[in-house]
């Protein structure tokens, strides 16, 4: 049985994971907070780190906080696929490149 983690917060397996309306996420990943406190000290250094904004031009910030840690998220786990991907298709198109004009050079003899 998993347990409450000691620490502020742990990454699991969350496959099966069920939230409170009881769907189902059969590939999940989990962070698990050690509390409400725990969790509110992390959505604050995210807001802290990425400059995170109470008010906007005096009014405020329609985006929680919440809502600003979970994009941020968001766009590190983006950020990752998209470079690796990125980097696989212009490998692939550099080696097809080369073998293109591999192709078309004489060989040394």
């Amino acid at each position: 049985m998993a347990t409450i983690p000691a620490r502020l917060f742990d990454v699991r397996n969350g496959n099966d994971a069920a939230d409170k309306d009881k769907t189902i996420y059969p590939a999940a990943t989990l962070i698990v907070f050690r509390d409400a406190a725990a969790k509110t000290k992390i959505i604050q250094s995210f807001c802290d780190a990425y400059g995170y904004q109470a008010t906007i031009n005096g009014a405020p910030n329609p985006q929680s906080k919440q809502a600003f840690y979970t994009q941020k998220i968001t766009e590190y786990v983006k950020d990752i696929h998209r470079s690796v991907e990125i980097k696989t298709a212009t490998d692939l198109a550099a080696k097809t490149a080369k073998d293109a004009v591999d192709t078309d050079l004489p060989e040394f003899r």
